[in-house]
C-alpha cells in the first residue's frame, strides 16, 4: 500500500473516549446489550462499554468518522436524557435476623 493510499484509508477513520458514569452504561447498554448492538450496527462504529465488574467510566467509540459522529451523538443523547430524568435515591438497608423458634405441640 502506498503512502498516499494509507493516508487517506487512516484519515476516514476517527476514535473517542466518552466519560461517562458507569450508573448510566445499562442505559446505554440496554437489555442484553440489544441497544449498543443495534447502534453499533446502524453506525458501523465499535462501541466498547467495559463491563460491569471493571471500575472505569470510560467508552470508547471507534470506527468510520461518520459511524463515530453518530453513535457519539446517540450515546450523548441517550446519557443526557437519563441524566435529567434520573436521580439517585439512597437507600437504608436493614438487616434481618431470623430467630428459630421450637413449637411444642400440646397434646
Amino acid at each position: 500500500m502506498s503512502c498516499t493510499l494509507w493516508f487517506l484509508f487512516q484519515a476516514k477513520l476517527a476514535f473517542e473516549r466518552l466519560n461517562i458514569p458507569k450508573i448510566y452504561h445499562p442505559f446505554i447498554q440496554g437489555p442484553k446489550n440489544a441497544l449498543s448492538k443495534a447502534l453499533a450496527e446502524r453506525t458501523g462504529a465499535r462501541i466498547n462499554i467495559p463491563p460491569p465488574s471493571v471500575m472505569k467510566d470510560e467508552l470508547t467509540v471507534a470506527g468510520d468518522k461518520d459511524g463515530v459522529k453518530a453513535a457519539v451523538d446517540e450515546i450523548m443523547r441517550i446519557y443526557n436524557d437519563k441524566k435529567q430524568r434520573c436521580q439517585t435515591v439512597g437507600a437504608e438497608q436493614r438487616e434481618l435476623l431470623t430467630l428459630g423458634c421450637i413449637l411444642h405441640r400440646r397434646e
